[in-house]
């Protein structure tokens, strides 16, 4: 007796769901199988593109927060 074939999912589509950060039950839901599946098979890959994403995420919002403080010390500097 076997089992089911292994589900097939896409990598690519997989990393990319990850770095947006969505849930192992969004990400199960996108390809229509149970959230184990997705936790069993494919944690490593979920874990290290959320880690990606916050990495980017973070530079993003320190630059933002860098430019927010040379536009002030532009005003402060104007007046």
């Amino acid at each position: 007796m076997t089992g089911r074939p292994p589900l097939e999912i896409d990598e690519k589509q997989l990393r990319s769901l990850a770095g947006m950060q969505c849930t192992y039950e969004e990400i199960a839901a996108f390809f229509e199988c149970h959230t184990n599946t997705i936790r069993n098979r494919f944690k490593d890959v979920v874990e290290q593109e959320r880690l990606k994403a916050r990495t980017s995420l973070r530079r993003e919002m320190f630059k933002s927060a860098l430019e927010g403080d040379q536009r002030m010390r532009s005003i402060q500097g104007s007046k």
